[in-house]
């Protein structure tokens, strides 16, 4: 088990995957190893992590709108993230 706890927060209510992705931040900047998240640092690891988390909420029954909203102001407006 992991020394890094999740916030008390987030206990019994839907986490967003910008909101998991702002914790894994936050820890890193306090100097926790990305590794301790991802594993292997390279972007397909970090795409592992998001596709993991929107699994957990697929399971759950929880569609993460504003997620999908990044990702399309992202691939429409910046033309920095791959079409679909």
């Amino acid at each position: 088990m992991s020394a890094i706890l999740p916030p008390a927060a987030w206990d019994g209510r839907f986490v967003s995957t910008l909101e998991a992705m702002v914790f894994v931040r936050t820890q890193i900047r306090t100097g926790v190893m990305t590794e301790m998240f991802i594993g292997r640092l390279d972007v397909y690891s970090l795409r592992a992590f998001v596709l993991g988390v929107h699994f957990h909420q697929f399971c759950c029954g929880q569609k993460d709108t504003q997620y999908m909203a990044f990702v399309d102001w992202l691939r429409d407006v910046c033309k920095e993230f791959p079409s679909p």
